[in-house]
């Protein structure tokens, strides 16, 4: 429900007070899509003020409810560390929400591939994950 008030498909307008308010609701009952919307929403400062704790907790929370998007982000969130605990959880995300099928997650495990960060730089590596992403949709606008 919340997806339609966010998108304008209830009523006339999007609405994300109410998608907000809906996302709260679903979360409660343990929804991992709501976790993940929640967590955007805290990330972006939209209809709540900006708290990246708390946009971290709820995007953790929908990856580890096995939310393949949720797991894509937090990947691309840990890349930049410095830290190997970090990398080594980004990887265990890729790993995850490639085999899901994420779009978003084969984009990033083909530029992985191409950088060399997890892995020794190996284009054909890197082709293969850009066309898995096409396959599963990813539309790089």
């Amino acid at each position: 429900m919340g997806d339609k008030y966010r998108t304008g498909k209830i009523g006339q307008w999007p609405d994300d007070h109410m998608a907000f308010e809906c996302y709260v609701q679903a979360s409660e009952k343990g929804n991992a899509k709501a976790f993940f919307n929640l967590g955007m929403y805290y990330l972006k400062g939209k209809v709540v003020g900006r708290d990246t704790n708390k946009a971290s907790y709820y995007i953790t929370k929908a990856a580890n409810a096995g939310l393949k998007e949720a797991e894509a982000y937090l990947a691309w969130q840990r890349i930049g560390s410095n830290k190997g605990v970090e990398k080594e959880k980004a990887l265990e995300y890729i790993d995850n929400a490639t085999k899901k099928g994420s779009p978003v997650a084969w984009y990033i495990k083909g530029l992985l591939a191409r950088s060399g960060i997890f892995q020794s730089n190996n284009s054909d590596n890197a082709d293969f994950c850009f066309k898995q992403a096409t396959f599963y949709g990813f539309n790089k606008k």
